[in-house]
């Protein structure tokens, strides 16, 4: 638990939360990675940082899955998807 700063995976609490910034490389990392994304926001809002854990709060789950974005919708190919027809169309071609 380089990054917390805790023993295991168990004494880790879920929910909002500050990264504690540790004399390591990797939380090092991690803090720079936080940091720059809340400099490139613009406003007033300052993003917080949450964690949630698989096996965690399932209010707090389902908050964190429904801010994830999908990449395709119903009629449209998933950007992996559309990649691979268009390598199958290339691949195909009597060219």
């Amino acid at each position: 638990m380089d990054v917390f700063g805790l023993p295991n995976y168990e004494v880790l609490r879920g929910g909002k939360t500050t990264l504690p910034v540790l004399d390591n490389p990797f939380s090092q990392r991690v803090n720079a990675v936080i940091q720059k994304t809340r400099e490139m926001r613009r406003g007033v809002y300052y993003p917080h940082l949450y964690v949630v854990k698989e096996d965690g709060e399932p209010p707090l789950r389902l908050w964190a899955l429904s801010c994830l974005v999908q990449d395709r919708g119903d009629v449209s190919p998933s950007y992996q998807q559309f990649i691979s027809q268009l390598r199958d169309k290339v691949n195909g071609s009597n060219y």
